[in-house]
């Protein structure tokens, strides 16, 4: 039986919406909506400037997970059971591969992606157990979202969903959503993210922070195109991580455009915001947002050099792999 204990919510909210329907700004989202010339991105709603993940498991904020060991962050895959032939059959192994989930139960062959809908997760965070479902996962190959709620420890019927609410979401239903990447690891003390060897090591990341709306935007760590510091690179932007030091100098919300070296995402309208590398920005526009000048970002009491005109070819510039530009 499940002990009773008071949980401290730390689920993160959307705080900007107002803001951004007052300056006429849509909710575009997903990778596939950059097609358009005013198409663009918003930076996740996180809190307190934008973090690098909103995942909660319990009280504890977490984001990797090993089945049956205990993750940097506290948290212990005790188990997970998937539904098979009407029966819940405790998962053998269990591992990702190119965000998608795989699991094996003894005497059948690997499931995978859909196979794990309605499977329960056994987290135990600080001696207490809590059990979470899959409830919906959408998407194929090379991007699936799911959703994990806490659908048993209170009885409650629409549950409590594992990640922060995203501003409009990806379509009704998954407004909670995570993707998952296999053998990551992230430091969110100075934003970097680096390869993990620990063998079915699996990193859970909401679409509300950084790490996971870099992988919808197109940027996944485990797509041929995008390099580790690519990856990098690409979660500095989404956080506005300026000074590549793991602050945030944006807010939740902000609408961008995008372009990259591969053009996964082309779009230059707008002004520049920031050429990225992986160590935060290689320059800075002159544009005023949010109430931050640009012409005042110190880092390391250093200003940061400044973008020249269109035209340039800033990636050419060391170690660039993208641009933000504003509307």
């Amino acid at each position: 039986m499940i002990a009773n204990r008071i949980r401290n919510s730390i689920i993160l909210s959307t705080t900007l919406t107002a803001s951004l329907l007052a300056a006429g700004c849509d909710a575009v989202d997903a990778p596939e909506d950059f097609a358009g010339d005013q198409a663009h991105a918003l930076r996740p709603s996180g809190g307190g400037g934008i973090v690098f993940n909103t995942l909660t498991f319990g009280h504890l904020s977490a984001s990797e997970v090993v089945l049956g060991q205990p993750s940097p962050d506290g948290v212990v895959l005790e188990s997970v059971e998937v539904l098979f032939d009407g029966q819940y059959a405790a998962v053998e192994n269990l591992w990702a591969e190119q965000g998608e989930i795989h699991a094996t139960i003894p005497g059948y062959e690997a499931l995978h992606a859909y196979d794990l809908l309605e499977s329960r997760w056994s987290v135990v965070v600080d001696g207490e157990l809590y059990v979470y479902t899959i409830t919906e996962i959408f998407g194929d190959a090379g991007l699936y979202r799911y959703n994990f709620v806490d659908i048993d420890t209170y009885g409650r019927e629409e549950g409590i969903p594992a990640c922060g609410h995203q501003i409009g979401g990806n379509g009704p239903g998954n407004e909670y959503t995570a993707v998952v990447i296999e053998n990551l690891t992230a430091d969110p003390t100075n934003g970097t993210v680096s390869y993990n060897s620990t063998p079915g090591s699996m990193f859970i990341a909401c679409e509300t922070g950084g790490v996971g709306k870099a992988v919808t935007w197109g940027y996944a760590p485990y797509d041929k195109e995008v390099s580790m510091n690519d990856f990098q690179a690409a979660v500095r932007m989404v956080r506005d991580d300026l000074c590549g030091d793991g602050g945030s100098w944006t807010q939740q919300g902000t609408p961008i455009f995008l372009l990259d070296k591969p053009a996964i995402n082309w779009n230059d309208s707008g002004v520049i915001e920031a050429v990225w590398t992986p160590d935060g920005a290689a320059c800075l526009g002159d544009h005023t947002r949010t109430g931050i000048d640009y012409a005042n970002v110190t880092c390391n009491g250093q200003p940061l050099n400044p973008c020249l005109a269109d035209g340039w070819d800033y990636f050419s510039l060391d170690g660039s792999f993208s641009m933000s530009r504003l509307p």
